[in-house]
């Protein structure tokens, strides 16, 4: 036979040869084969199961202490949770939003706290403690919202969002509020509102809910800072 034939039918007997024997190593891992290392048995493994309801247990809720305080509340809640070991004293941030130009209590606009402030006043504290930056972004569509809202709760971050006073009624004015969950077997949001308004001389901090539907009317159309909050959000980290 010409050596060369020899050396390739050679070679390709000994791919076989090792092709059949890791075949084996994975179809019977029951068997130990001699020199074969056994691989891990990932299939016998129960698959994770999907849960289309995501939600946070014991984010803070606190009041806004005036009617314009709701991002440097909102914030609060979020930093607190993410941080409880570098826990923020709620009058300490509204000072020092205050100071900064963060939070303007008599804003003509009517903006009081921007959606770019309040990236300025995450950025700050997360410089200031050593950690990481916040996630900040604007989503465009309903697709998008519910997957950033599903994906940063599965995986444990609270979301700030703008939305307005009136989840649903756009002509109430623009107003942070914190997601905590978020079903999608049901179509509702879970959320921390700092401000809950109940009637035009009465509002109290309440976990709320809402319609997807509603929900994202005001997300992606509240107007707050002319067009800079629709469809804004924010993440603590």
């Amino acid at each position: 036979m010409n050596t060369k034939i020899f050396r390739m039918l050679r070679m390709v007997l000994l791919a076989c040869v090792v092709f059949m024997t890791c075949v084996a190593a994975v179809i019977l891992p029951e068997r130990r084969l001699a020199g074969v290392p056994q691989l891990p048995d990932f299939w016998a493994q129960p698959a994770p199961t999907f849960q289309p309801e995501q939600t946070l247990e014991d984010v803070p809720l606190y009041e806004q202490p005036t009617n314009a305080t709701c991002g440097p509340t909102a914030f609060a809640m979020a930093w607190n949770y993410a941080h409880s070991d570098k826990a923020l004293n709620l009058y300490s941030v509204i000072s020092l939003a205050t100071q900064q130009g963060w939070y303007l209590p008599y804003d003509p606009a009517f903006v009081f706290t921007s959606p770019d402030h309040m990236r300025d006043m995450a950025v700050y504290y997360a410089t200031q403690n050593a950690v990481t930056a916040p996630e900040v972004g604007q989503v465009g569509t309903q697709q998008d919202g519910v997957i950033v809202l599903f994906t940063q709760i599965a995986m444990g971050h609270p979301v700030i969002v703008d939305v307005n006073t009136l989840i649903g009624d756009t002509t109430t004015p623009a107003h942070f509020v914190v997601v905590t969950g978020i079903s999608l077997t049901k179509g509702l949001v879970y959320y921390n509102d700092p401000f809950g308004y109940i009637d035009a001389d009465e509002h109290q901090a309440h976990e709320g809910q809402a319609e997807w539907s509603k929900f994202w009317l005001s997300w992606s159309t509240n107007g707050d800072d002319a067009g800079k909050g629709n469809g804004w959000y924010m993440v603590v980290r």
